[in-house]
């Protein structure tokens, strides 16, 4: 019997200790993973305030909740923001403004975000509140001009940010922020004044390179804006913007390889942002690899339902305007928000129109492109095509010469100058512009193949067969020289 109780009174201690045990063994689980969290919160907050805003998310989604403070709320909302995700971010600062009505970084951070989906009024209340608290908080001044900017509210934006220069005149962040205006003012002269003046403060400052780069592409000194962009992103890796438009000079220079590590580094830096995949699928267009670049923009709709697809429905359009099924190509652009047809889109939806033979449309566009931007060369290209397909050839000369006198580069506009003087018969004036083309570069194909036929046209048979002969140098299989020269020989 003894025996019996001992052996109870054992099992029941060892029992006890076992209990004992698996309460501490939970207890220190628990302190723990509160202390894995934390130390989340902690990496995941500084991850966002120098800028790694994808590094901050993976350490801040899976414990900010855990935490619930308006830090952990509004450094997550801050990072979703800047990676591409607008539906979360909106989400996580609200959270953080219910902990905190008055909180400056996510009132002026719900301010760019609603500047980011071109709500700019309803982004000027947050950034109006946060004043409220601060009037000379020096980056909600800054947030408010750069939403002013977007608004195209230059004037609001230049004396928002004239304030911000009595308040903190070393801050180069200001001096940035003027370059944006006057850049989106048109005024660059005065808007590289304000980025070199950011960079005396601080000579590294991505910012700076990167307005001096946007300033360099509108003056069309390509190399060097092309300089500026790099520049940008050795001084922030992180900048996805200055990777964007780095692979959006390079797309417009035709070297798409480079443009597509530009745009997955765009898409690696924001996940949540549909325009990397898009401009992934334009640079495949541009490859002319149109089933990958549709399988691609699909992948993009079909994945994201409930999100504005009007850049991936923009980029399909392009798509089948290549494969020359017009109809289709206006269908996909009827699904792009109004508001987001730029000048690019109606130089696009100019060429569709065109091709189906419905100048007026045409036209129209070309007129919207214009009026954006009166002073860009390409508009006045694209009208002098259409207006060559019409037949209007002395308009599309004028429309020509417009180009050329605003500085294009594009060979073509001679070449096509120079077809509208043929068509009219006008065969020596058809020369000089066929003659101007191969002084700018001596390997372009048609304007040596329309140089010979133009002097076939005056009779000068020797100076057309020295001219077929370039042809068949720069590409010696090229059919329409090979059959040119057959019946000169059949003449002769």
């Amino acid at each position: 019997m003894k025996l019996k109780y001992y052996l109870k009174l054992k099992l029941k201690n060892n029992m006890n200790a076992i209990i004992k045990k698996s309460l501490l063994f939970l207890f220190l689980l628990a302190i723990s993973s509160e202390l894995y969290s934390k130390g989340n919160i902690d990496d995941g907050i500084k991850a966002a305030q120098r800028g790694d805003y994808v590094k901050a998310v993976e350490l801040l989604k899976n414990s900010v909740k855990s935490e619930d403070s308006y830090e952990g709320y509004y450094y997550y909302g801050l990072a979703l923001m800047n990676t591409g995700s607008l539906k979360e971010a909106e989400k996580n600062l609200n959270l953080a403004l219910k902990k905190d009505d008055e909180g400056i970084g996510a009132l002026t951070t719900m301010g760019d975000l609603f500047s980011l989906k071109r709500d700019y009024t309803k982004a000027d209340t947050y950034y109006k509140r946060a004043l409220k608290s601060e009037p000379e908080n020096v980056d909600v001044l800054l947030a408010r001009a750069k939403n002013f900017n977007k608004a195209g509210k230059v004037d609001d934006a230049i004396t928002a940010l004239t304030l911000a220069t009595t308040i903190s005149k070393d801050n180069p962040k200001v001096y940035v922020g003027l370059g944006d205006s006057y850049y989106y003012r048109r005024a660059y002269k005065p808007a590289t004044d304000n980025y070199n003046l950011a960079l005396k403060i601080d000579k590294n400052n991505a910012g700076a390179f990167y307005g001096l780069g946007l300033v360099e592409f509108k003056e069309k000194n390509y190399n060097e804006a092309l300089d500026y962009y790099q520049k940008s992103i050795s001084a922030n890796p992180n900048f996805a913007d200055a990777y964007l438009e780095k692979g959006r000079l390079l797309y417009f220079n035709e070297n798409y390889d480079e443009a597509m590590k530009s745009f997955e580094k765009y898409s690696s830096l924001k996940p949540g942002s549909l325009d990397g995949e898009s401009y992934i699928a334009k640079t495949l267009y541009g490859q002319k690899k149109y089933d990958e670049a549709i399988l691609k923009l699909q992948d993009v709709i079909d994945n994201n339902p409930n999100e504005d697809l009007s850049s991936a429905y923009k980029y399909m359009a392009y798509v089948y305007h290549d494969k020359e099924e017009y109809d289709k190509a206006l269908d996909y652009f009827s699904k792009v928000d109004k508001e987001l047809i730029d000048l690019e889109d109606h130089i696009m939806l100019a060429k569709i129109y065109s091709s189906k033979n419905e100048y007026g449309k045409a036209y129209e566009n070309i007129n919207l492109a214009i009026a954006h931007d009166s002073l860009d060369d390409n508009n006045y290209y694209q009208l002098g095509i259409i207006q060559f397909n019409e037949k209007k050839y002395s308009e599309s000369i004028a429309s020509f010469n417009k180009a050329i006198e605003l500085g294009s580069r594009q060979l073509a506009a001679y070449v096509y100058k120079g077809l509208c003087f043929y068509s009219l018969q006008k065969y020596d004036e058809a020369l000089k512009e066929f003659d101007a083309a191969n002084a700018l570069d001596g390997s372009y194909l048609q304007s040596w193949l329309w140089k010979a036929r133009t002097e076939v046209a005056l009779g000068n048979i020797d100076a057309a067969r020295t001219s077929y002969q370039k042809v068949l140098e720069i590409e010696p299989t090229n059919s329409s020289a090979k059959e040119d020269l057959e019946l000169l020989d059949k003449k002769q």
